[in-house]
């Protein structure tokens, strides 16, 4: 455990905490986020990493986000252009004669790949522009 937590670059405490040898209080840095069900909790974690200015992912995740609340066409654009060009792979990897070669076949799979990914960047960007509205609206309830 103590290695674990060591490659993770956590404090030493974290592993006495997670061998329930500390409390949650005396690991530095640690804070406790309620949270419904293990999805939530997940996504509160991943949102907390995502916003830290500190973290290497903040300035592509802040431009994406931005980019998918305030244009969200431009998402869409890209993914649909993403998914043209999965979709003709695919389709040109099931046409192939066979025996079909290496190239072929990593065509289809990355094809696929291409068509299942801008499926999940639209609704990534659908999700986000409901939960930036959600929050729009709570502040403006609360402002009144």
């Amino acid at each position: 455990m103590r290695a674990v937590v060591a490659a993770l670059a956590l404090p030493a405490a974290t592993s006495d905490f997670l061998l329930g040898r500390t409390p949650l209080e005396e690991v530095p840095g640690a804070e406790m986020h309620l949270a419904r069900g293990i999805s939530n909790a997940i996504g509160r974690s991943v949102d907390i990493m995502l916003k830290e200015p500190d973290s290497p992912s903040f300035p592509i995740w802040d431009a994406y986000h931005a980019t998918a609340v305030d244009r969200p066409w431009i998402v869409r654009i890209g993914a649909s252009v993403e998914a043209a060009v999965g979709a003709t792979l695919l389709a040109l990897a099931i046409r192939a004669e066979s025996p079909r070669s290496g190239w072929t076949r990593l065509g289809g799979v990355l094809g696929g790949f291409l068509v299942v990914d801008s499926v999940a960047e639209v609704s990534l960007a659908k999700y986000l522009g409901l939960r930036a509205e959600r929050r729009r609206r709570d502040r403006g309830d609360a402002d009144r």
